[in-house]
């Protein structure tokens, strides 16, 4: 993929190694065309042990570190579902339902987030040792380009950005409002050219402490969005005038974790104890203006009467310049293959 490519990409790679005794780290499962992508594309890898305001997420489930860019893909629990088939029986795990590895064991929220055809995952013996790998990577293209920002300020830090800064009706388009309270209360989605495919961003007041917490607000909150857009007098809140400012954060990063807190852990399977000596994720991802859709639904302009007392129109600036959650997911899906909470500019692109 050539790196002036319009894209929107998300590229995801989990190894585990589960042994009763060290073993040789598995070769990455990356043929020549995805290791082009992450050298063209994506910036060099870094650990995460060398950032300090992110942190990665083994579920949808865990519980999210406060102030920390969070972030959440669902490989990793398709290469551990691998283990089981391997080890032909039910994995059991003795721990208190709140710690990291019992929910990995137990989530079943990565279930059906992506077709049989768009992730590969397995699992084989090497000695006496368990390797299970899992790996997809997801292309999101985009027909026209948002408008480069060249700069705007996250938590009051100068950023690169793109989105709609003066208005285009050709771009404009591709931008859905699905709820909108006020500028620091909405959610949009940006519609890929891949309508198997839906990215959402969600900017909120509160937030909750799991992303599978805080996807059930996002989606209770998009359809009370539905209920309010057939109110004559709300319909302006779902459409993107000339008025109206879209602005979202570059975000640029490829990262490495090792699930440390669960590495040594042990587990059971059909009276046997093993032990999971190792589990590590990389997510690499990038999104900026090289990514919309252009959707082709009209939508018509004009005065409606409002209520009395109702909120007039006005303005919408639909400003992503503090915490805020990313999720894609496949449409119909009961929950997102990625989500991220966005706490702080640490991951995204700085503004020389």
């Amino acid at each position: 993929m050539p790196q002036s490519a319009h894209f929107l990409i998300a590229l995801f790679f989990s190894f585990l190694i589960i042994a009763c005794q060290p073993v040789a780290k598995p070769t990455e499962h990356v043929n020549a065309e995805e290791k082009q992508q992450v050298d063209s594309v994506f910036p060099p890898v870094v650990n995460i042990n060398q950032l300090k305001q992110t942190a990665m997420v083994a579920t949808l489930e865990s519980k999210l570190p406060q102030d920390k860019n969070a972030i959440y893909a669902s490989s990793l629990l398709y290469a551990w579902e691998k283990v089981g088939v391997l080890l032909g029986g039910k994995i059991l795990v003795k721990e208190a339902d709140t710690s990291e590895f019992y929910l990995i064991n137990n989530s079943r929220s990565y279930l059906k987030t992506l077709n049989a055809y768009e992730y590969s995952a397995e699992a084989h013996r090497e000695g006496d040792a368990f390797v299970a790998t899992s790996s997809f990577n997801k292309a999101l293209p985009f027909m026209v380009e948002m408008q480069k920002i060249d700069q705007t300020s996250f938590n009051n830090q100068p950023v690169k950005a793109f989105g709609i800064q003066y208005y285009n009706d050709e771009v404009a388009r591709a931008v859905r409002i699905l709820y909108y309270k006020d500028d620091n209360n909405f959610i949009v989605s940006l519609w890929c050219l891949d309508e198997g495919h839906e990215m959402y961003l969600y900017k909120s007041s509160t937030y909750k402490s799991t992303m599978a917490m805080l996807y059930k607000q996002m989606r209770g909150l998009i359809s009370k969005g539905f209920e309010k857009k057939r109110r004559i007098d709300e319909e302006w809140k779902f459409k993107f005038t000339e008025d109206d400012k879209l602005i979202i954060p570059e975000l640029r990063f490829n990262i490495l974790a090792n699930y440390s807190n669960i590495a040594g852990h042990t587990f059971y399977c059909k009276d046997s104890e093993h032990i999971l000596q190792e589990a590590r994720q990389s997510i690499a991802f990038v999104l900026n203006e090289k990514g919309t859709v252009l959707d082709s639904k009209a939508y018509a302009a004009g005065d409606s009467a409002v209520a009395p007392g109702a909120e007039k129109p006005h303005p919408k600036n639909l400003v992503f310049n503090g915490p805020f959650a990313i999720f894609l997911q496949r449409k119909n899906a009961d929950n997102p293959y990625f989500a991220m909470m966005v706490n702080n500019p640490e991951l995204m692109v700085k503004k020389p």
